[in-house]
C-alpha cells in the first residue's frame, strides 16, 4: 500500500501531502529500507517535498478516545519555510477546543460520550432496521446537552441510527458481569485476569467512566461497557470516534470470510475511520498551509492515505 500511494504521488504531484497511519508505522521495518516512516520521509524529500512527522493522540483534540497515530504532513510549496505544521496544530489547540463548546483543561470521558445511551433506565423495543431478534433503546432526546453531547447531537433531530444491541449468550453475559465487578477499568484485562475468567482472547478493555475510551477497532468485542455487561453498539462506537449523530452508516453490522469481499461492515467502517473531530483539527492546518504558500491559488490538492 505504501508504494502504491508513492507512485501516485509522484503521477499526480499534489502540492499538499497528508499521511495517517498506526504507531508501529514509526518502527516496523520495510525491507532494507529502515522503517516505514523513514522510508516515507526519504521518498518524500527525494520528490521534492518538505516532510514533517508527528504522533499524535486523539484525546488532546476533544475525541473521548486516545487512539495515538502517526501523521505526515508534506509540502512542495518552496513558501512554507520555518512553518511547522503540528506546532501550529498545538498552539490553536485551545482556541480549536473552545470553539466547539469542549473542554481544554481535560480529556473528554468515556460517559460523557455515550451515558444517554445506556439500557439502564431506557425502554427496550424491536430494533427498527428489521433483524430479527434485536432490540434496540427508545432514545430519549437529551433536553439541555451541554459540552460533547451538544456537539455530537448538532444537526441531528430525533433518534441516531446504529442502536442495535448485541445479543449475547447468557455465558457471556455471565462473564462481562464477572468483569465489571472484579477488573480495572481503563486497562486491558491481565493475564491473570484472563485465566481466571477462562478467556483465550487477548485484548479486551473494560472501559473507564471517565476517561478516554482504549482504540476503538473493527472488533466490537475488545470493549467491555463501564456499567453494563456488553459490547458497544455501532453508535456508542461512533461516539467515541466523534461522528455526530446525523452521520449514518449502511451495510451490514458485520460479516466474515468471503463475504469481506462484498462488503464492509459497520463496526470496521467506525474502526478504520479518522476521528472527525482530528480530521477538522488537521483540515484547518492544511487550508491555512495553502494560504500561506507562494504562489498559490485559492485552494490546496491534497492527497490522504489512511
Amino acid at each position: 500500500m505504501v508504494r502504491h500511494y508513492l507512485d501516485f504521488l509522484r503521477l499526480v504531484e499534489p502540492r499538499l501531502v497528508l499521511l495517517e497511519n498506526v504507531r508501529g508505522f514509526m518502527t516496523m521495518q520495510l525491507d532494507d529500507a529502515g522503517s516505514y516512516a523513514a522510508h516515507v520521509t526519504k521518498e518524500l524529500e527525494g520528490m521534492g517535498y518538505r516532510v514533517w512527522s508527528e504522533m499524535l493522540v486523539a484525546s488532546q483534540w476533544g475525541v473521548p478516545q486516545r487512539r495515538p497515530r502517526f501523521f505526515v504532513v508534506a509540502s512542495r510549496d518552496k513558501g512554507l519555510e520555518g512553518i511547522d505544521p503540528f506546532l501550529r496544530m498545538r498552539v490553536g489547540r485551545r482556541q480549536f477546543l473552545e470553539s466547539r463548546g469542549l473542554p481544554i483543561d481535560k480529556e473528554v470521558g468515556v460517559a460523557e460520550a455515550i451515558g444517554d445511551l445506556k439500557t439502564r433506565g431506557a425502554t427496550l423495543v424491536p430494533y427498527r432496521g428489521g433483524d430479527g431478534g434485536f432490540m434496540e433503546i427508545d432514545y430519549a432526546v437529551p433536553p439541555a446537552a451541554t459540552g460533547y453531547l451538544a456537539l455530537m447531537r448538532n444537526g441531528a433531530s430525533g433518534s441516531p441510527t446504529g442502536l442495535r444491541l448485541p445479543r449475547h449468550s447468557r455465558i457471556v453475559t455471565e462473564r462481562f458481569n464477572k468483569i465489571l465487578k472484579t477488573c480495572r477499568s481503563g486497562v486491558p484485562l491481565s493475564s491473570e485476569d484472563r485465566s481466571r475468567l477462562g478467556m483465550q482472547k487477548r485484548s479486551l478493555t473494560l472501559l473507564a467512566a471517565d476517561k478516554p475510551s482504549c482504540t476503538v477497532t473493527t472488533l466490537p468485542d475488545d470493549m467491555v461497557h463501564y456499567q453494563e455487561p456488553r459490547i458497544l453498539t455501532v453508535r456508542e462506537c461512533a461516539r467515541l470516534q466523534s461522528f455526530p449523530d446525523s452521520f449514518e452508516f449502511l451495510g451490514p453490522y458485520t460479516t466474515g470470510g468471503d463475504r469481506r469481499r462484498e462488503a464492509c461492515p459497520r463496526y470496521t467502517q467506525v474502526g478504520n475511520a479518522v476521528p472527525p473531530l482530528l480530521g477538522e483539527a488537521i483540515g484547518e492546518v492544511l487550508l491555512a498551509l495553502g494560504s500561506l504558500a507562494q504562489n498559490g491559488g485559492d485552494r490546496s490538492e491534497v492527497v490522504e492515505m489512511a
